[in-house]
């Protein structure tokens, strides 16, 4: 497998056009890589057991060699912004980017389908045709998945592409020199403004990168640390930097909606605690999971305890009937209390925490429940402090109730009629929807999603009845509606499978519909010379051309020379015909091609004697068709 990738950023300020090439190196092509010194991304090396066997149909199909990929960069120009060379300093200018692949798989003969995917907090771009670009990409790391899938339906392991984008001095500023020395850099927000909403500031690290964090530091101009990997003695080491906070972009606008500059409290009555539709106080002892406090979520309830003695955690324990969202807002917090909340599952297993920067901030736990089933929260001080004023929160959970579910694997696959609207959510985090449908013949398949949450990037896969991958279709954009439109084989069972491909959860559904056009062509199987259809002379017989690369094979017996008209009519609108002659040793004799689609053709031949001939119908633009065509054969003398 020969694969190439380009990779070309273009400063929006002065327009400029770099290429880099990137090559793809599997197991058969290991030469011919070469690359500046310390350009190499390192990665982990491949084996033929790294790839997805999706056997087709009838037979297995052969290995193939798209293993995951070693990745180098072939740096022509020294500075080029791209990880492992010398940085271009763009003074803080968005940049698009833009990454192209090709290749063919092992055969030589058809092309390969690279997938790009960006990775967390990377800038949202689009994928289309073996391209991937970003409008719009700050500076900071870029990380974005790429996955190569070949003519028969393997799929490599994904590799992820990293690319350092700097700005000026190595910050993310607009027009302004900064450094870890110089100035301070202009902010959207105070640094005590996000000190009070840490998921902003998390969300604005997380920009430059997945991995990076909010870790404010006064000795530090930069709040944020994102981890870089750098050569030590021959070795790969982690090394952690200061970047400055994001101040603009789309993802920086999209932090902002979803977290606004604040936090948001639950309303207080005049002793200062919360009044929402319901409040509990907390009652000791409390602080085992075995002895925690029950919440009831009739609405978002208000809950207020205290922080006392020294080392004392408080648990609460709560019960969901389905999956969902759980928001947890620690709105009031003693001065001197550093809050942490941690969320334990079902099976006392810990999940996930939220700690505070500074003693008295507020902090806001949201996490995805796969439910249903109880849950455990804790509240607690990481000073391990004892305090005389009391703390309260507002609790909520919004339901993800899923009628579905379970059905995140092929196996539990939902049964799904045509024309039968879908409700469902992706929830929890990575969730997937299988559905399986069975159709009677073949067709055209098209299947919609008409209602998408605003943060879900949608994906449609398309699996045929040995769960073998047929294909996929993409939103360009988190939101977007997507239809597909594939023709499929039948009588048989067919699988479908919705995902986000930036795997986030939420409580908002998303709803699709499945519909089915179908062409049931009494007369197959026909699409081999071996399977011929036998029509008599004169007779008129419809068929259809689907799915796509149809091919319909019809026998006719002639006791004399004669002279052979065949003719197409009601031919399909989007089909441009063709007719082949084969005689009675299969050999071919003659054809007829439509010059355009819709065209109803005659083909005229001379037979040389009584015997067998093959006639066989296919579409030239090898489209599939749910519109049947008619043909008849007649003879007349010489």
């Amino acid at each position: 497998m020969k694969n190439i990738f380009r990779l070309h950023c273009v400063c929006i300020a002065v327009t400029l056009l770099f290429i880099v090439p990137i090559c793809v190196a599997s197991d058969e092509v290991g030469e011919g890589l070469s690359a500046e010194p310390g350009s190499v991304l390192p990665g982990p090396s491949a084996t033929s057991e790294d790839v997805m066997d999706l056997g087709g149909e009838d037979t297995q199909a052969p290995k193939t060699d798209n293993i995951r990929p070693r990745i180098a960069n072939l740096v022509s120009n020294p500075k080029q912004p791209i990880s492992g060379s010398p940085d271009e300093e763009f003074g803080g200018k968005t940049v698009l980017v833009v990454i192209e692949a090709e290749g063919v798989d092992d055969d030589g003969d058809y092309p390969l389908e690279y997938n790009f995917a960006p990775i967390g907090g990377a800038a949202s771009g689009y994928s289309q045709n073996n391209k991937f670009a970003i409008d719009g990409a700050p500076a900071g790391n870029l990380r974005v998945a790429v996955t190569v899938r070949d003519s028969r339906g393997a799929e490599s392991e994904p590799m992820t592409i990293d690319i350092q984008i700097k700005g000026k001095g190595g910050s993310a500023e607009s027009g302004e020199s900064s450094g870890s020395t110089g100035s301070a850099p202009p902010t959207a927000k105070k640094s005590e403004d996000l000190d009070k909403n840490p998921r902003l500031a998390q969300c604005l690290c997380q920009i430059w990168g997945e991995d990076c964090r909010y870790e404010k530091d006064d000795r530090y101009e930069d709040p944020c640390v994102c981890p870089e990997v750098v050569k030590r003695d021959g070795k790969d080491v982690i090394e952690w930097r200061r970047v400055a906070i994001a101040t603009k972009g789309d993802r920086y606008d999209e932090c902002i909606r979803l977290y606004g500059s604040g936090l948001q409290t639950a309303p207080t009555g005049d002793s200062g605690k919360p009044i929402p539709g319901s409040s509990i106080k907390e009652e000791e002892p409390n602080n085992d999971k075995g002895d925690a406090n029950q919440i009831e979520f009739h609405s978002p309830v208000g809950v207020s305890g205290s922080i006392t003695p020294a080392d004392d955690v408080d648990y609460f324990r709560f019960y969901v009937e389905s999956a969902g969202m759980l928001e947890v807002k620690l709105g009031q917090v003693p001065e001197e209390m550093k809050a942490r909340i941690d969320l334990y599952g079902k099976n006392f297993n810990w999940v996930t925490r939220v700690d505070a920067s500074n003693p008295g901030d507020e902090v806001v736990l949201v996490a995805a429940i796969p439910g249903p089933g109880q849950g455990f929260l804790a509240i607690s001080d990481l000073n391990r402090k004892a305090h005389p004023t009391d703390y309260s929160f507002v609790v909520d959970f919004q339901p993800a109730a899923d009628d579905g579910e379970p059905n995140n694997q092929a196996g539990d696959a939902t049964d799904l009629s045509f024309d039968q609207t879908i409700t469902a959510h992706i929830c929890p985090v990575d969730d997937v929807d299988f559905y399986k449908l069975y159709v009677d013949s073949a067709g055209i398949l098209v299947v919609g999603l008409d209602r998408v949450p605003d943060d879900m990037k949608t994906r449609i896969d398309l699996y045929n009845k040995n769960m073998a991958w047929v294909t996929r279709k993409d939103a360009s954009n988190a939101g977007d509606e997507i239809t597909m439109e594939v023709d499929i084989a039948g009588p048989a069972a067919h699988y479908i499978a919705i995902s986000d491909l930036n795997r986030l959860a939420r409580a908002d559904p998303y709803t699709f519909q499945v519909q089915f056009r179908p062409a049931p062509d009494q007369n197959e199987p026909n699409n081999q010379v071996g399977d011929s259809t036998d029509i008599g002379l004169g007779q008129s017989v419809s068929g259809y051309i689907c799915p796509v690369d149809d091919v319909d094979f019809y026998k006719i017996y002639v006791d004399a020379p004669s002279i052979l008209e065949v003719k197409l009519e009601a031919v399909p609108e989007s089909m441009r015909a063709r007719i082949d002659l084969y005689g009675k040793n299969f050999n071919w004799i003659t054809r007829k091609d439509a010059s355009n689609a819709g065209d109803t053709i005659t083909l005229e031949s001379d037979l040389s004697g009584p015997g067998s001939y093959y006639i066989a119908v296919s579409d030239l633009d090898r489209k599939a068709h749910d519109q049947e065509y008619d043909i008849m054969a007649v003879i007349r003398s010489g």
